[in-house]
């Protein structure tokens, strides 16, 4: 069988949600987080490997170590976090095969608007995602695994 690759933005990156519910929907062995901020914090990566569920790994990369990590064949079901919609463009224009991506947290800033519950986008935001709906990656809205996905261009105006 092969490994199951679940790709989520969330700008909260692990947190309940993720820990308690994603990680035993998809039965995931590995959290991947992809985000170059994190990546150069080393408090942050000490406070994720504490958080970390018992029995999951994770590895925190930059954008350019995820790729390299990413075009090779992944072993294990995973996780892919991400705090914005860039990261996974990058990803995706560099070669990384992404076919769904699960819009869940997205604060709220100065820049962004409401699209849907706490689902905030910038016009930036929202052209990323457009273009990866284009570039043949599936986005969908779902903050918890019970609810039904939301297709991402059924609410954007």
């Amino acid at each position: 069988m092969l490994p199951r690759i679940f790709a989520r933005i969330d700008d909260r990156l692990i947190h309940g949600q993720v820990m308690t519910a994603w990680v035993k929907y998809f039965d995931v062995k590995q959290i991947l987080i992809v985000d170059d901020e994190t990546f150069n914090d080393e408090f942050i990566k000490s406070f994720i490997s504490i958080v970390t569920p018992k029995g999951v790994t994770t590895q925190i990369f930059n954008q350019c170590e995820a790729v390299k990590y990413l075009t090779q064949k992944v072993s294990q079901s995973s996780i892919i976090l991400t705090k914005s919609p860039e990261t996974f463009l990058f990803l995706v224009d560099h070669g990384v095969k992404i076919e769904k991506i699960c819009v869940g947290g997205m604060s709220a800033r100065e820049t962004r608007k409401k699209i849907y519950k706490n689902i905030h986008c910038s016009d930036a935001e929202v052209a990323i995602l457009k273009e990866l709906t284009q570039k043949n990656v599936k986005v969908e809205i779902q903050i918890v695994p019970e609810e039904k996905p939301i297709d991402f261009t059924a609410v954007i105006k």
